[in-house]
């Protein structure tokens, strides 16, 4: 989940630290409204004995899943403080962690059976060499999973809460900016703003299918828990995808 430049968030171990425990909560957007369609998204995908990828992996969340789901999963992060956390709560047989920012990871052509990437791929600037890279590592047939901040939500990226319009009556997500792509300020640092069409594009040009799209919102058992994500009515926060890996032609 974190790929940055040395010196910000992810490298301040009392950040790590808060949102280790923000995200061990059972409180935290990402647990409430993110992580329940990622889940969706990986139901159908087979994972017993499967090679899998974990991108940006964090402290091993997702990479603990699909080990306890079957899988064989190498799992890299560039943050040293996210693997120290993951090799100490996420240890498991099956899970090889190593520490390598995305930009510079290598693999033998069509190496894993299932790439994932959770909220990862908007720390990047050239968002298609990275898509075109997972796409040779992944099998033909294989699946790709990944969520990213959604476009709406980045797109309003000029302060670390966004941009906000209230009065007596509604609030408002104001949106600036949209086709201009590039870095924004956000609550992790630097982000990198995408567009919806640049994400379609660019899976449909690596050689992925497009299997399915969520743009998850709080459930009502997610509002009850926590009323803050009441504001996520209003705006989209998260972007998923899982796509096929085609035979090239």
């Amino acid at each position: 989940m974190t790929d940055q430049p040395k010196g910000d968030y992810y490298d301040d171990p009392s950040q790590v630290q808060a949102y280790i425990e923000s995200r061990q909560s059972g409180l935290s957007r990402n647990e409430l409204v993110e992580e329940p369609a990622f889940l969706a998204l990986l139901a159908p995908v087979p994972l017993q004995d499967r090679a899998c990828l974990d991108l940006g992996c964090g402290f091993g969340h997702y990479s603990s899943i699909l080990a306890k789901r079957g899988g064989v999963v190498t799992a890299t992060d560039r943050s040293a403080l996210m693997l120290a956390a993951a090799h100490t709560s996420r240890p498991h047989e099956r899970i090889h962690y190593e520490q390598v920012a995305m930009e510079d990871v290598t693999f033998p052509a069509a190496t894993f059976d299932v790439v994932i990437s959770n909220m990862a791929l908007h720390y990047l600037a050239d968002l298609a060499a990275m898509v075109n890279k997972i796409a040779g590592w992944t099998k033909p047939g294989g699946t790709f999973i990944l969520t990213v901040e959604h476009p709406i939500f980045t797109a309003a990226r000029e302060t670390p809460l966004g941009i906000w319009q209230d009065d007596t009556t509604q609030t408002e997500w104001i949106v600036t900016r949209y086709f201009a792509l590039g870095p924004r300020q956000g609550p992790f640092g630097r982000h990198y703003h995408h567009t919806f069409q640049e994400y379609i594009t660019t899976l449909l040009s690596a050689g992925f299918v497009l299997q399915a799209l969520v743009e998850p919102q709080p459930s009502a058992e997610a509002l009850r828990l926590n009323p803050n994500l009441m504001q996520d009515i209003h705006r989209p926060v998260f972007l998923g995808f899982r796509c096929l890996r085609v035979p090239e032609q």
